[in-house]
């Protein structure tokens, strides 16, 4: 059927323009690698759209050259800065289809076998997770919407009805993390109307995790206090150093105090799936938020929300509308959070499991866990360069040797032209900073199977050949580049 916007596409003609474009999309998917960091004004490059119509023909090959030059892509094996998304060969193709189907998932009633699907999905992610059964959940965007959907439920635990009437007159909520939550968390407490004030840090000697024993302090003098604790969030997986909290102690202070237990494991929740102290731990939270587009290999926009209990969501969130005649039994996706409008990105999941498998998941993780561990291991005493935060999943922190002796203004601009450094390679390297404490380090993250041992090796090389020009006593200057090149794959 001729697609009435484009009338002078016939099915014949719209065939032969499929084949192109999988031929360009799959091009660009290949070329994972990209010979730089370009930093154009990026809206200047792209075509005018109040220009008069481009013909069908010529749009993949417009589109291939638009995004031939985006950089960086979570698919380059060195791009290591901050948590990038490898996407995997099954779900590019599953999203094809995805695109084609256009079901709309947010009802059995539109699309049964779109439900059908993510309830599938969630169920197997439980499962790899070990999170295992009664599970409900959902697919989102991401981890950010996933943790205030659960923290939504969370508040109405603890507030019944307060969805409806507001917080109004109650007493004021309160939440419980680390000092290394991450920046959603607040962000959620200010949309929920607790207000960002109400996240108090329950971290001690140790500002990456939780200690148990003051969580217990903090929850007892804020009820004495009037106050009303409403959720406790466990990281799995800090953003800065990956770091996870006491699971199995917090899952005690908080069922005997009676307070939702929810994991932010938007980064670290798969490594669960490899380690089954972690995984039963993590069992006992009520709810786990994870991004699949970070350690599990999705494309972007692949979030999840894994809850003990379905009908905590359906509690905050599921509605009855004249215009909707909704079946009654098992609750729907549009009735277990805020989005009505939703695509199948359940069908991108389910093809990763369904050609990849789980140990071949499995495998991928320990070897990304692995690639992080060579790297640490990879500085002797008289290197440049030293680790300096615990090594606990894929995630590596370095800083320049003997620079916590300088004063800020001097160190950090070295780590800073350290990590330019890296980036003006060939390949390039890249990498983040962060700020620790009041220092700047570098890090990186392992999350891409793709990316190979002779590759750290590689990195090793260039840090500290970069480093080296950098003496943290004197602070001489980085030079602009060093470039060599990266061993074959056959090396």
């Amino acid at each position: 059927m001729t697609d009435p916007l484009l009338p002078d596409c016939d099915d014949t003609r719209f065939a032969v323009l499929l084949e192109t474009a999988a031929r360009e999309a799959s091009g660009l998917w290949l070329a994972r690698r990209r010979p730089g960091l370009t930093n154009p004004d990026a809206r200047s490059t792209l075509p005018d759209l109040r220009d008069l119509p481009l013909p069908l023909e010529a749009l993949s090959a417009e589109l291939a050259g638009m995004l031939a030059s985006a950089t960086p892509r979570g698919t380059d094996p060195l791009n290591l800065a901050y948590i990038p998304s490898s996407g995997n060969a099954a779900a590019l193709i599953a999203d094809w289809f995805a695109a084609a189907a256009n079901l709309h998932t947010a009802s059995a009633l539109l699309s049964p076998q779109g439900v059908a699907l993510e309830r599938d999905v969630i169920a197997t992610v439980a499962d790899f997770l070990g999170y295992g059964q009664p599970c409900g959940g959902l697919l989102t965007g991401g981890s950010s919407l996933a943790n205030l959907i659960a923290l939504t439920a969370a508040r109405d635990a603890a507030f019944p009805g307060a969805g409806k009437e507001g917080l109004t007159g109650l007493p004021p909520g309160r939440l419980y993390a680390s000092t290394a939550v991450h920046v959603c968390i607040p962000r959620a407490a200010q949309v929920l109307g607790l207000g960002q004030d109400a996240l108090v840090s329950a971290s001690s000697s140790d500002p990456d995790r939780i200690d148990p024993t003051r969580l217990r302090e903090h929850l007892r003098a804020d009820r004495a206090a009037g106050l009303r604790p409403v959720a406790v969030i466990a990281t799995v997986g800090t953003a800065a150093t990956g770091a996870i909290d006491p699971l199995a102690e917090l899952a005690d202070v908080t069922r005997n105090e009676q307070v939702w237990l929810h994991v932010d494991g938007a980064y670290g929740a798969p490594a669960a799936a490899i380690e089954p102290e972690l995984a039963r731990a993590m069992a006992a939270a009520d709810s786990v938020a994870l991004d699949l587009h970070k350690w599990l290999f999705q494309p972007y926009e692949t979030g999840c929300l894994l809850v003990r209990d379905a009908r905590a969501l359906a509690t905050s969130f599921s509605f009855r509308a004249d215009y909707l005649d909704l079946p009654h039994g098992e609750l729907d996706p549009m009735q277990l959070g805020p989005e009505l409008s939703r695509g199948l990105r359940a069908l991108r999941i389910w093809a990763t499991f369904r050609c990849i498998g789980p140990e071949r998941l499995r495998e991928a993780l320990r070897h990304c866990m692995g690639l992080a561990r060579l790297l640490s291991d990879s500085f002797s005493e008289s290197s440049p360069l030293e680790v300096c935060a615990h090594v606990r999943l894929s995630v590596v922190c370095l800083r320049l040797r003997g620079s916590e002796r300088l004063d800020c203004t001097r160190a950090d601009p070295m780590h800073r032209k350290l990590r330019d450094c890296l980036a003006s390679a060939s390949p390039p390297i890249l990498v983040s900073t962060l700020r620790l404490g009041d220092r700047l380090v570098l890090r990186m993250c392992f999350v891409n199977p793709a990316t190979r041992a002779d590759e750290v090796t590689y990195l090793v090389e260039r840090l500290e050949a970069c480093a080296r020009k950098v003496n943290p006593v004197t602070g001489d200057s980085l030079p602009q580049s060093i470039a060599t090149g990266i061993p074959s794959q056959n090396a």
